[in-house]
């Protein structure tokens, strides 16, 4: 990227499949080669920019549709579009349609990412995709065709939404209330009141007065018997 076609300040733009996965451009995950471009990107002053839907999905189930096909722009009157095509092919890479456009315009915030639930995914094909025996080229266009809007229509069905997944605080009811303050009440020691205080103060008082009495009483009693 930092050649002199590149570096120098006349409009350029270039497209490929570069395998550098970023977020900035809307790839799901973050890779090496990611990493440098977009270091690259801001040392020398240019854009990388993806479609907001995957451009390449995997024969292997193990790995996830990613962004891969990008554009790379520099010194662009206006901020070109990119939109992937329905592959005919059937070919694990979709092809992209970059459009260059002349008049500067005002854009739109690109709307949030969303992950995807491939499972649901996985189950949506399975029941919708069309089962027929492929004998013939023209086959093969049928299947293409009737396979791409199956693909654009499992893509929204298992797409997660994080509010959804967001755990909702428990509101208490009355009924939940009226137990609480039982528990509290059984659990909390009875402190008597004042009036309950003084009796018993009283009650000791007399009780330490009568035995005095009868202590007194008993040494009167033996002295009188001497």
């Amino acid at each position: 990227m930092s050649t002199p076609c590149w570096t120098c300040r006349c409009p350029r733009s270039l497209r490929g499949d570069f395998n550098a996965k970023h977020t900035a451009w809307n790839s799901n995950i973050v890779s090496p080669d990611g990493r440098r471009l977009l270091d690259d990107a801001d040392r020398h002053g240019y854009e990388v920019l993806g479609p907001e839907v995957p451009t390449h999905y995997p024969y292997c189930v193990a790995h996830m549709p990613d962004v891969i096909g990008i554009a790379v722009t520099r010194g662009l009157a206006a901020a070109p579009s990119l939109d992937v095509l329905d592959d005919h092919l059937i070919s694990d890479h979709q092809a992209v349609l970059l459009t260059l456009k002349t008049t500067p315009m005002t854009t739109s915030l690109p709307s949030p990412k969303h992950r995807q639930d491939w499972r649901i995914f996985a189950e949506h094909m399975a029941e919708h995709s069309p089962s027929f025996r492929v004998e013939s080229p023209a086959d093969v266009d049928r299947l293409a065709t009737d396979l791409s809007p199956t693909v654009s229509n499992a893509l929204p069905e298992s797409r997660l939404d994080a509010a959804s997944t967001r755990r909702q605080p428990q509101l208490h009811t009355s009924d939940d209330r009226r137990e609480e303050e039982a528990a509290k009440a059984i659990a909390k020691p009875a402190v008597p009141d004042h009036e309950d205080a003084a009796e018993r103060s009283g009650c000791q008082d007399l009780k330490r007065t009568g035995n005095s009495r009868s202590r007194i009483l008993a040494l009167r009693h033996r002295a009188s018997r001497r």
